[in-house]
């Protein structure tokens, strides 16, 4: 009797139908499910439910039937609380068994917190707090539980609470007075009893009635406070273990469910700052996975092919109608980056651009990323300057002013793709020797329809800021008109001639050397597209070096009419004239030396 007295585990023997035939004084009879005078005699039947009784009868039958001993766990509850056990059945002979159980439930408590807390998955981070809060409190059998971050240093946010089987309103705290600001700093805390008492300034714990507290810190992988768990009683808490433990499991679930938020945050934010640069710088970037096909692209990738960024992502080059130019097959196959430059259709954007793997973590290449760089004004100066070389070298070839005028308006009219370019020069007027604007023979048209509007042009003059031509003349500055059938005579004095041939629109600028305009040239189109055409920086650029060159040129021919008439008068002298070196030797002489010593010529 005193080893049974000693003994937690509850001994029963019961018969095959499940009668209770002995009952062992042991240390715990309050765990009997009745007294122990009244349970022997009966059955499990007439005590338990059915389904308790049928599982109680099923483990006796087999034990017995397989005369070999049965482990089985099971829940009772006893004065209104669930405990669990854990039975041995053993026979004793072919008729009884020894039913040994032993109070597990402080292990199927953490059994049951570590269940919650391996499923506590959720859609947000509050859900799924208070879901673990739910969970704790009703493990434990306490009324209150919650989780809290900092809000300030001195004041802490709820997160999730459950009081009395249900969620609770958010709300905030401050921690002076209260056991949680000890929490905070890293500790633990239980008071077990009369926690109000030890903290007479902590108003919650007064508004919920608290008699029992247990909090514990909430720590990052660090060990950095990120908040705390506390759960609370209206009954005091003796054996604090079996709370703690629990506790301290959720306490690690929560904790890592807040670093892994913070984390989130932090790469959000991080990703958006990154969004942000690749939106916003002018190169288009795009990735795609192995089969070719978007997977993503900044704005101004989407920008250049004419789509919004989402509509990018599943498309292929082929749905976009860009060549395949194998250069993403040649980078998955080799793994190493490679940079081209192509013409993307159907923008006509010159673009370069450089591809890079895109490796897994095990270094697989998975993908490409592209940079694309709009290189279609670099292009273009490219082939402007070449063109502006070219040109210069024709201008600087020509033999006389007409000459490289007629390069000037042939070549730009062809770069352009306009349609017909003339010249006006200032010459003496015939009848009042006046300078006014005449055609000069330099002339460019792309159909022999324009000769008619060149024909009526012919017997033409303009003076000083008469028409288009005098008004570029007097001003030194390029001018523009458009619609030209539709310019009055003192606009355009040409307007229904233009109209006639279907030219539409006009650019005229002047060829100054210092404060003189030399010429002005104009060039027309039969369509609106003069005025914006980058073609008119080279023009402005021609114009300048065909002032250069006739600067040069005119220098030229005034040396050479000075050398012209040097000679004339070195020739024609009726004095001997000569140079001679500094040791008397004769460099030149005229006809006239050579005639006074008797010479036939200079030469001799």
């Amino acid at each position: 009797r005193t080893i049974f007295a000693a003994m937690d585990d509850l001994l029963i023997v019961l018969n095959r139908e499940g009668r209770y035939l002995r009952i062992a004084p042991t240390h715990n009879p309050g765990l009997l499910y009745e007294r122990a005078d009244q349970l022997v005699g009966r059955t499990v039947h007439e005590i338990f439910e059915a389904d308790t009784a049928q599982v109680f009868s099923d483990a006796i039958a087999t034990a017995l039937n397989d005369y070999s001993s049965l482990r089985l766990e099971y829940p009772l509850t006893l004065a209104g609380r669930e405990y669990w056990f854990a039975a041995t059945v053993t026979p004793i002979d072919r008729e009884t068994v020894l039913w040994s159980a032993r109070d597990i439930s402080d292990r199927k408590q953490i059994e049951l917190a570590l269940t919650h807390v391996s499923a506590g998955v959720s859609s947000s981070t509050q859900a799924l707090f208070t879901t673990l809060m739910g969970s704790l409190s009703q493990a434990l059998d306490m009324e209150c539980a919650l989780i809290g971050t900092f809000k300030e240093q001195t004041q802490i946010q709820v997160r999730a609470a459950w009081v009395d089987g249900a969620e609770y309103p958010l709300f905030c705290y401050d921690l002076a007075g209260t056991p949680c600001k000890n929490v905070v700093n890293g500790q633990p805390c239980f008071v077990g009893a009369a926690v109000w008492q030890h903290f007479p300034d902590d108003l919650m714990l007064r508004e919920f009635a608290i008699e029992a507290y247990l909090g514990y810190p909430l720590l990052d992988s660090q060990g950095q406070p990120l908040g705390l768990l506390v759960v609370m009683s209206r009954r005091p808490v003796t054996n604090p273990s079996t709370a703690m433990a629990m506790v301290q499991i959720f306490a690690a679930r929560a904790a890592a469910e807040l670093e892994r938020e913070r984390t989130e945050a932090t790469l959000r934010q991080q990703e958006a700052l990154l969004r942000l640069v690749i939106d916003n710088i002018p190169q288009g970037i795009f990735w795609k996975d192995r089969t070719g096909t978007f997977l993503g692209g900044n704005h101004p990738i989407s920008q250049w092919l004419g789509l919004l960024p989402d509509d990018l992502v599943g498309k292929t080059n082929a749905d976009l109608g860009i060549p395949d130019t194998g250069v993403e097959a040649q980078v998955l196959a080799s793994g190493e980056p490679y940079q081209v430059a192509a013409l993307l259709a159907p923008q006509s954007h010159w673009c370069q651009t450089s591809h890079l793997p895109i490796r897994d973590r095990e270094g697989a290449v998975v993908g490409v990323l592209g940079m694309l760089e709009d290189i279609t004004e670099h292009k273009r100066f490219e082939t402007q300057l070449h063109f502006l070389h070219s040109l210069t070298q024709a201008i600087s070839d020509a033999t006389d002013f007409d000459s490289a005028l007629q390069v000037v308006l042939a070549q730009v009219c062809q770069m352009a793709g306009w349609d017909y370019g003339e010249a006006w020069l200032p010459t003496p007027d015939p009848q009042t020797q006046q300078l006014s604007l005449s055609l000069s023979p330099a002339v460019y048209a792309r159909v022999s329809t324009f000769g008619t509007f060149r024909h009526l042009s012919l017997s033409l003059r303009f003076s000083l800021g008469d028409g288009l031509p005098g008004r570029v003349w007097q001003s030194h500055n390029p001018e523009y008109l458009d619609n030209l059938g539709q310019c009055s005579d003192r606009l355009f004095r040409r307007a229904r001639a233009a109209q006639m041939v279907g030219l539409h629109a006009v650019v005229a600028m002047p060829i100054v050397v210092g404060d003189d305009v030399l010429a002005v040239i104009a060039f027309y189109a039969a369509s609106a597209v003069i005025k914006n055409n980058p073609i008119l920086e080279i023009i402005t650029a021609a114009a300048h070096q065909l002032s250069v060159v006739m600067q040069r040129k005119q220098a030229e021919a005034a040396l050479r009419q000075a050398e012209e008439k040097y000679r004339s008068i070195f020739e024609n002298a009726v004095e001997g004239i000569f140079q001679t070196t500094l040791a008397g030797g004769y460099i030149t002489a005229n006809p006239m030396l050579a005639k006074l010593y008797g010479y036939d010529s200079p030469a001799r």
